[in-house]
Parts: structure tokens; C-alpha cells; sequence
């Protein structure tokens, strides 16, 4: 304790950075030397070099499965950390008296705080890197002996989609909810087509054969939910090369008859394909087909009349040519490092009000509470349906004066439960935003915008997070 505390008066005193500097050194040391670091970082490279030990069904999907689960590996242990080193940094300092010593130096509250937690954070960062390198080398390696694909693809979404009636039999309804902005249900036993309007697609970022892919919602008589769908593609030009779409299987044809001295009309290209319901495919087109300006239709109708198709924006993408699989990764890691951010500074303040041991309970409750907020908000429009149907029955029985026992919750407590969800939803951090394993399951490109949008989101919540400790700090007397 007395050489820390050495080594902390001489760093206020040398350190460019002043007392915040200073303590950040100090906190890193530390943090070091504890026995508790260690032990998570051996128990975490030792999980991580177990998921070459992961089953896949097909060994092209072995890479992206070992990716995702050692992106998750990591994220939980940067968790633990955080939380172990953290919340116990402070209460320790307080039950040992050493905050007495520390605020006699040329340290104020704000300091020690922030100087803790930039010693946390950079600890972290440092963690955060060699995780990165050592998976990065390590997927390479499983790779290369595997014959898997590495590299990640940009998806492009549609600019519009709509629903264009063949004859006036069919039926389309639209829904929408919470967690599903839009959705179509085409059924009935009419003609309809749903398209996906590509436009402006950065011909440079397509390969030759550009790969779309598709993940619908089919239902078929008796319950099934598997049928054949006919896909069309549709170009904007008329200048397409008709035999590299034959040569990868597609029908093509004239929209309309061609005419005597009149140019030719556009050309569209079919196929059918037997789909699973929201199992997703990939069909091959021509990068020729999306002409001078990016810009292609790409259709789904039934095949069969007696199936149900449900359509949503995102239910179709085209694919970019491969990107750097290191790249997306960073990225990946980086979008880890801000959600422990948001679990760091919520456990820096926890820690100047609770004790040690319950401080690491807030902490790990904080992360299981915010991995979990998704599905309290999907669970939502479901409780709120109970609800509706609860007074409904209510209403009915009160009707018929029967008062009898009843199957579900009474009103007030599924109410309550409701009151009690939102207010959740308001103030835990989700964290659900900043995990990109689906991105990297799928082999999708982590888009940029959405780690912007996770660094505003953890900037916020920590500075926020971090007020609140220093006013409990500042209340608090040290004599």
C-alpha cells in the first residue's frame, strides 16, 4: 500500500497528464497484479482456442460459427473484468481507509473517479487489442486447414418496396408493430408480385456475379412452411447480357412482344425455387443486369396459389464483393469495447454508494438486465394483447355476472407488469445494440453508421453514469 501510494504522490508530481494521468497509471498497475486478472485472461484465451473445437453443419459454416462465438467469448470476459476489477477498486479503497491518503494529495473527487475509470477503460482497450490479434490469427489458421471463407460483404437494401396485383383475386394486408415496423401478408388466390427496387448500387463494390439474398416468410396449406416461390429479376436497361443470366439458370424473356423497327423492349429473368420458411437463400445475377447506374427490380410471387407470403424491407439484399475480414472484426471488437463502457461506468458509480460484494452483483446484473432488454421490448405488444383480451373477458363476465375462476393473470397484475417493463426499458441500457455477432454470423458488413450510433449511445450513457457517481461521491464525508 505504501509503495502505491509512493508511486502515486510521485506521479502527481512528474505526469504531463496531471492527477488523472497519474491515478490511470496507478489504476492499470494495479488492476495488473491481481491475481483475479490473470485468471480471466488464461480461462478466456483457453475458451477462446475451444471454439476450433465447435461442430457446424456444413464446414463452410465452421469459420463464421467460431468468429461469432469468439466475438462472444470475448465480450463476456471484457465483462468480468470490468466488473471484478472495478467493482471492488473503490470499496476497497474506502474500507482500507487509502481514500483518506488519496484526498489529501493534489486530487480532487472528479479526479479520482475519472481517473479510475480511464485506468479501467485503457486496461480494457488493451485487452480488447490482444483478443483481437490473437483471434484474428487463430480464425486464419482454422481457415486455411478448413477451407472456409473469411471475408464479409456489405449488404444493400432496397430503396422501395411494393406490391404489384396481377389480377384482383389476391389478397395483401399490412401490418405493423413495435418490433416489426412493416410487414406484408400476400395470400388468396390471385397474382401478386412483391418488389425490392435497387437503385444507385456502387458498381466498383460488385463482383461479376453478385449474389442477392433472400429470407422470406412462407406458409403453406396444412401448415407447412416450406413452398415454391418464383423469383424475377428485373433490369433498367435494355442492354443486358441475356446468356450469362441463361448460363446461371435463368429464363429470360421479353416483358412484351418485340416490334418491327422499335427498340426492344426490357427484359426480365425467371426461376423457381423451393423455399423454407425464413431460411435464407442466395440467387445469382449478372453484375450486366443492374446496368450503368446500380439500379435492378428483384420479385417474389407464389409459385401456387394456396401458400402465404410474408414480405419485409430487409427481406431481400444484394450482396457487395468480399471485404477484409480483419477489418470487420476491429469493428466487431470496437463495438465490444464501448458496450463495456456502459457496464464499466454504471459499476464505477455503483461502487461509490454500495460495498464490494454487492457492487459485483450490480454489475452482473447490469449486463444479464441489458443482454435481456430485447426481449422485454418483443415481449411487449404480446402482453399488451393479453391485457385486451383480459378486460375483454372481464368485461364479458361481468356481463353475464359470472365471476367464475379464471385461466390468466388478473388485470392489475398484468398491468403492473407492463408499468414495470417500460420503466425497465427506460432505464437499463440496451445492449443488444452493440452486438454485432448476427452481422458476423451471417457474413454481413458491420455498417459504420451503426458503430457511430453505439459510440453516441455509450458516450451518453457513461457520462451520464459517471455524473451521478461523482454527486453520490460528493455527498459522502471521509474524516
Amino acid at each position: 500500500m505504501r509503495s502505491s501510494l509512493a508511486a502515486l504522490a510521485l506521479g502527481l508530481r512528474r505526469s504531463p497528464l496531471g492527477a488523472v494521468g497519474a491515478l490511470c497509471g496507478l489504476t492499470i498497475r494495479e488492476s495488473v497484479r491481481k491475481k483475479v486478472f490473470v485468471i480471466l485472461v488464461v480461462f478466456a484465451a483457453v475458451m477462446l482456442a475451444a471454439t476450433a473445437l465447435l461442430p457446424a453443419i456444413r464446414p463452410e459454416d465452421r469459420v463464421p460459427l467460431i468468429e461469432t462465438w469468439a466475438q462472444r467469448a470475448i465480450t463476456f470476459f471484457g465483462v468480468l473484468i470490468a466488473v471484478f476489477l472495478a467493482g471492488v477498486s473503490l470499496p476497497d479503497d474506502i474500507e482500507e481507509r487509502r481514500i483518506f491518503t488519496l484526498l489529501t494529495k493534489p486530487l480532487s473527487r472528479w479526479q479520482l473517479l475519472a481517473g479510475r475509470f480511464s485506468g479501467f477503460a485503457l486496461l480494457l482497450a488493451g485487452f480488447a487489442l490482444a483478443a483481437f490479434a490473437i483471434c484474428a490469427v487463430f480464425v486464419r489458421v482454422v481457415a486455411h486447414r478448413g477451407g472456409g471463407t473469411l471475408a464479409s460483404r456489405t449488404e444493400y437494401a432496397a430503396r422501395e418496396i411494393r406490391v404489384e396485383e396481377e389480377d384482383a383475386q389476391s389478397k395483401v394486408e399490412a401490418r405493423s408493430s413495435e418490433t416489426d415496423p412493416l410487414i406484408g401478408i400476400i395470400s388468396g388466390p390471385g397474382e401478386t408480385v412483391a418488389f425490392w427496387a435497387f437503385r444507385g448500387l456502387d458498381l466498383e463494390d460488385l463482383p461479376e456475379t453478385v449474389r442477392a439474398r433472400l429470407s422470406l416468410e412462407v406458409q403453406g396449406p396444412n401448415m407447412l412452411s416450406f413452398g415454391e416461390l418464383e423469383i424475377l429479376v428485373r433490369p433498367q436497361t435494355r442492354e443486358v447480357p441475356a446468356a450469362d443470366a441463361a448460363a446461371l439458370g435463368w429464363d429470360v424473356r421479353f416483358v412484351s412482344e418485340p416490334k418491327p423497327d422499335a427498340p426492344l423492349p426490357l427484359r426480365v429473368a425467371s426461376r423457381k425455387v423451393f423455399a423454407k420458411h425464413l431460411v435464407p437463400f442466395e440467387i445469382e445475377i449478372p453484375r450486366g443486369w443492374f446496368g450503368k447506374n446500380g439500379s435492378i427490380d428483384v420479385a417474389v410471387k407464389r409459385a401456387r396459389p394456396g401458400l402465404t407470403l410474408g414480405v419485409r424491407p430487409a427481406s431481400v439484399t444484394v450482396l457487395s464483393a468480399p471485404h477484409s475480414f480483419e477489418w470487420n472484426f476491429a469493428k466487431a471488437i470496437a463495438s465490444t469495447w464501448l458496450l463495456w463502457m456502459v457496464v464499466l461506468s454504471l459499476t464505477v458509480a455503483g461502487s461509490t454508494v454500495l460495498s464490494g460484494p454487492v457492487n459485483l452483483i450490480f454489475g452482473l446484473s447490469v449486463f444479464i438486465a441489458g443482454s435481456m432488454v430485447g426481449f422485454v421490448r418483443e415481449s411487449l405488444p404480446v402482453l399488451q394483447e393479453r391485457i385486451a383480451a383480459a378486460e375483454q373477458e372481464h368485461a364479458e363476465a361481468d356481463h353475464d355476472h359470472d365471476h367464475g375462476p379464471s385461466d390468466d393473470f388478473p388485470v392489475a397484475v398484468l398491468r403492473f407488469s407492463q408499468a414495470v417493463s417500460r420503466v425497465s426499458l427506460a432505464a437499463i441500457p440496451d445492449l443488444n445494440a452493440f452486438d454485432a455477432s448476427p452481422s458476423i454470423l451471417r457474413g454481413a458488413d458491420i455498417p459504420a453508421s451503426r458503430l457511430a450510433d453505439s459510440l453516441a449511445f455509450a458516450l451518453a450513457y457513461s457520462a451520464g453514469a459517471l455524473l451521478a457517481g461523482l454527486a453520490f461521491l460528493r455527498m459522502r464525508e471521509f474524516r
